[in-house]
Formats: C-alpha cells, structure tokens, sequence
C-alpha cells in the first residue's frame, strides 16, 4: 500500500517522495491515491484564497495564483493531455492517426489555442470565487481525479502500451472500483454539507463531463489513454468552476 501511495504521488505530481519499486505488485492500489493528490492541491488552493483575503490582495491576483497552485503541484502532467487531446480531436484524422498525435510532443495551433481558452476562462471563473463556492472548489480536485481513477480501471485502454495502460492492468480493478464508488459518496455527502444545495451543481457538472469523456473515448479513440484521462481532469475543473460561479450567480439572481 506504501508503494501504491509513492507511485501515485511520483507519477502524478511534483510533491518529492522516495524512492520505491515500481513493479506491477506495487502498482496494484496507485490509482486508489490518485484522487489525494487533488486534496492536495484543494488544501494549498483554500490556504492561499485565505491568505489573499488576509493580505487584502486584489481577486485578479489572487484568481490569478489559484489557476497556478495546481499545475505547479502536478508539474503541467495533466494539461499536457488536454493539448494533445485538442490537436488530436481537431485533426478529424482516422482512430489510427488521432492515437498518434496524442504520443506527438510537438505542440500544434489547436493546442495552443486550447490552452489560451482554457486559461482565460479558468482565470475569469476563478476571479468570481467567494467564501460560499470556495470549499466547494477546493472539493472538484478531488472529484476530477476519483472520476478519472474509476475511467482507468474501468474503460477498455485505447493502446497496448503506456504508463496508464500499465497502471490499469497492474490494478486489482474491482478493489478500485469500489474504493472509488466510495470515495465520490463520501464526497458527495461532504460537498452537500459544506454547500447545501449549491453542491449539486459540480456534482452534475462532474458527472456530465465524465459521461461526455466516456462517450468521446469510445467514438474517437476506441478506449483511454494517459492523455486522455489528463484531458478529461482538466477539462472537468474547468466545467465545475464554470458552472459553480455562474449557478450562484442564477441563483443569486432568481432569489
């Protein structure tokens, strides 16, 4: 379990750990801690938004330092999914030649693109963020990766080959599935406890995006990938923080 927890941290983010075996044994419950290093990133997210209000720092410059802390904590892993995703979706390409370009490290004009939306929308949403949504944001980190965990042991892998190819057939899958199952109840549970019923707005969202990564895995790529999985946790952040602020605004607005 140690090794697990070590692998996952290792592999998913730039926290420092030591050294360990990366056999297929010790990669057999990694995908259990992946969701941790979201609460990882919620606690320095909620750590900083405190700190900013403290300061009196202005929302551009404290938005500003939110949209960061994450990528600084997994080193850019999961957005370098979400561009090769663009390039390759935007290409219209055969399943064959889309499953190439996701292994391209050439960066394309949708990429770049991709990544200039995704950033200007992610800031303005984050710049919207209060003391109602933010306990409720710092929660979509860990949402956006017990998603992404269950896809892994439970859609068909699009290659042979691969770091999350190795992870999902080195995983006691049913032990994950239902450690993730788990997880999105009890998050669930805390998330309608520390927003009332504005909760229910990520966890649609969240679930919506899932479905949309299902649907579109299976369509254009025959299955999942790293990338892809990167591509959905990225992409599910944005559409919680999207839809959080702007569903307190409705609400605010019809109340």
């Amino acid at each position: 379990m140690y090794h697990s927890f070590v692998i996952a941290f290792s592999m998913f983010s730039k926290i420092p750990m030591p050294r360990c075996d990366w056999s297929k044994e010790h990669m057999n419950y990694s995908m259990c801690f992946l969701p941790w290093i979201g609460a990882v990133m919620g606690g320095l997210l909620f750590g900083w938004y405190q700190l900013a209000v403290f300061l009196g720092l202005t929302p551009w410059l404290r938005a500003a330092l939110m949209v960061l802390i994450p990528f600084w904590v997994t080193g850019g892993i999961h957005m370098d999914g979400y561009l090769d995703t663009a390039d390759a979706m935007a290409s219209w390409q055969p399943r064959e030649r889309r499953l190439e370009i996701l292994k391209d490290s050439r960066t394309g004009a949708f990429a770049v693109m991709a990544c200039a939306v995704y950033f200007l929308l992610l800031f303005a949403a984050e710049t919207q963020v209060d003391e109602r949504t933010l306990p409720l944001l710092c929660c979509v980190f860990f949402l956006s990766r017990s998603l992404a965990a269950l896809g892994v042991v439970s859609l068909p892998m699009a290659r042979k080959e691969g770091s999350v190819t190795t992870l999902s057939e080195g995983s006691r899958k049913k032990i994950v599935q239902g450690t993730m199952a788990a997880y999105l109840l009890l998050l669930a549970a805390l998330m309608v406890w520390l927003g009332g019923a504005l909760a229910l707005i990520p966890l649609v969202a969240g679930a919506a995006t899932y479905g949309y990564y299902v649907w579109k895995c299976g369509k254009y790529f025959g299955g999942t990938t790293g990338d892809l999985s990167g591509y959905f946790i990225t992409l599910c952040e944005l559409v919680c923080a999207l839809a959080l602020v702007l569903g307190q605004a409705l609400l605010l607005r019809l109340g």
